[in-house]
């Protein structure tokens, strides 16, 4: 049943209680469906090929396709293959303890955006929506370093640790279709990061720390790699500012704004770069099954430097 209830006023008064039966077979309209509705890919574990071109699928993923899809056999899905091609899989079966599809991938990854994000380590909970969101913009190689003002218990926060930062990856490949997990490096000293690490890492690209102080703005549509270095939410210290410069960075800011992690993130990276190349002009694909996901802790392997250093 559907259950309604409605103020009687616009006071703290008792409200009015309905309990509208409903048919076993009624399904919420799409635009009503939880968020957990909106990913868009059934991402494939290597563990979940039981052939070369056949898949067997159980746990969160299956409970998804049963429950929100009312998945049947003969129905296509978007798949895709963790650090392969994206394709088409075909329900051959699907019961209460596994879905069998055969699956067929033919098409490459997206193009990764060619920057390095290097990111002071936010709340854990900050992190979490993050990470997710860094993921689907094709970001493939995430550094999140230690800094003066970082509270040095965020380090010991479960949603730091290799097996959650790897669960957000992979829900931002299942929102932005893609297969390609990015790697995740952790670097503890500040100092030693930015004197030994960061002139490597920059080197033949144009990196820029985004500081509220800084002679010129953030550019806009770079054609070149980059580099692009955030701070934490109360900003650099004097002397890590001038570390990060003698690596070779920029300063740039954003405006007389002061912006929180989470805005500033997305923000600066739609600044320095454009639409991905060779997305916009092609022809959108056929409307496929979205696929969704509230998070699965135990497939495929952790971040590629998952232990702080």
């Amino acid at each position: 049943s559907l259950s309604l209830s409605l103020p009687l006023s616009n006071h703290l008064s008792p409200s009015l209680s309905l309990s509208i039966p409903l048919p076993p077979s009624f399904t919420l309209p799409h635009h009503f469906r939880t968020a957990a509705a909106t990913m868009n890919l059934l991402l494939l574990m290597l563990e979940d090929f039981v052939a070369e071109a056949q898949v067997c699928i159980r746990g969160r993923r299956l409970k998804h396709m049963r429950q929100i899809h009312k998945a049947l056999p003969g129905e296509q899905f978007r798949v895709g293959k963790i650090d392969g091609k994206l394709g088409q899989g075909t329900v051959v079966s699907i019961d209460d303890e596994q879905a069998v599809l055969d699956v067929e991938l033919t098409e490459d990854p997206p193009e990764p955006l060619p920057l390095l994000l290097m990111l002071a380590l936010p709340r854990p909970s900050m992190l979490k929506r993050l990470l997710q969101g860094i993921t689907t913009l094709g970001i493939k190689d995430i550094y999140l370093f230690n800094s003066f003002r970082v509270e040095k218990s965020y380090w010991q926060a479960s949603k730091v640790q290799p097996d959650a930062i790897r669960e957000e990856l992979i829900l931002g490949l299942e929102q932005c279709c893609d297969t390609v997990l990015p790697r995740v490096h952790m670097k503890k000293y500040f100092k030693n990061f930015a004197e030994d690490d960061l002139p490597g890492l920059i080197a033949g690209r144009r990196a820029f720390v985004a500081h509220p102080i800084a002679p010129g703005p953030i550019p806009h549509a770079v054609d070149v790699p980059g580099a692009l270095v955030i701070g934490p939410e109360g900003g650099f210290i004097p002397f890590e500012v001038d570390l990060l410069v003698k690596a070779g960075c920029e300063l740039a800011h954003l405006g007389p704004r002061i912006l929180r992690t989470e805005v500033a993130v997305p923000t600066l990276i739609a600044t320095l770069y454009s639409w991905p190349q060779g997305s916009i002009d092609e022809e959108p694909a056929e409307p496929r099954h979205a696929f969704a996901t509230s998070g699965d802790p135990d497939v495929g392997a952790g971040p590629a430097e998952g232990s702080p250093e």
